[in-house]
């Protein structure tokens, strides 16, 4: 086989239910991964701060998709951001909290996360374990950043209303996907994690049938469909296991790291 390249999701996958994961294991796993000039990918729906935290020590030597693939850094080097239009923003906004009631609605910037100012305490230190930069307005008109993506948890009895209505108002123009955890995430159609990694592999010379990837939900879907090396977690969605070449086991074991070391003894 042909490895040159490795992506990994973060929760469910990468980290535990308790969302850590083994750091003496990756920093060895990473280190003969560099020797072997294999690129190793952290594809998450998660924001990049949150991701300079869980890895402090080596994120300027990593290579991260994140916001679902809205974001791609290379160590602290920006290589590509969508933008949702403002206005556009403003419309699923309004839709959402005029319709529904999203626990909360979140829009991720460049520079920041928002939350509506009424966001209480307990709810706003929960998006802030995800969202390390995150800051309150009184409006979402108010919001000079870089839109990259909107957010939102709802009630399970609210989330296809909100979908298909979505759907009929904006035309297409904008799409809603699962981010795991019971969260949607709204971006571009095509902004995703298996089109960012085609950005990268462009960029590399590398071709998805030289790539493996690691997911549990979905919006992993689309990047396991189109990598050659396809792991789904145990805990993953049927729809992910569906399309995922091979399931192993859940993110509470080791499974994750001994798969990518099995798959290295495959190159030798």
């Amino acid at each position: 086989m042909t490895l040159k390249l490795i992506a990994v999701d973060m929760d469910g996958t990468f980290l535990n239910t308790k969302r850590q994961y083994d750091h003496q294991r990756f920093t060895q796993i990473l280190a003969k991964l560099q020797q072997r000039e294999i690129k190793f990918i952290i594809a998450t729906g998660d924001q990049y701060a949150l991701l300079q935290d869980y890895f402090s020590k080596q994120y300027q030597e990593m290579n991260f998709i994140a916001e679902n693939g809205a974001n791609i850094y290379l160590g602290e080097q920006n290589i590509f951001q969508s933008e949702i239009k403002h206005e556009l923003m403003l419309k699923v906004t309004e839709l959402l909290t005029d319709h529904f009631h999203p626990r909360p609605l979140i829009v991720s910037g460049a520079q920041s996360a928002y939350v509506a100012a009424n966001t209480s305490e307990r709810l706003f230190a929960t998006v802030k374990s995800f969202y390390p930069a995150l800051e309150r307005v009184a409006e979402f008109a108010e919001i000079e950043d870089r839109v990259l993506k909107i957010a939102m948890s709802f009630p399970d009895n609210e989330r296809n209303h909100a979908k298909q209505l979505l759907d009929r108002e904006l035309d297409g123009q904008l799409t809603m996907i699962p981010s795991g955890f019971g969260d949607m995430d709204i971006n571009y159609p095509g902004i995703n994690k298996a089109n960012a990694l085609k950005k990268l592999g462009q960029r590399w010379q590398i071709d998805t049938t030289e790539m493996a990837a690691f997911g549990d939900g979905g919006n992993d879907i689309e990047m396991l469909a189109e990598v050659k090396y396809s792991f789904a977690m145990a805990n993953a969605d049927q729809q992910v296991k569906k399309v995922a070449r091979q399931v192993i086991g859940d993110n509470d074991s080791p499974t994750v790291f001994d798969t990518i070391e099995s798959l290295l003894d495959q190159e030798l």
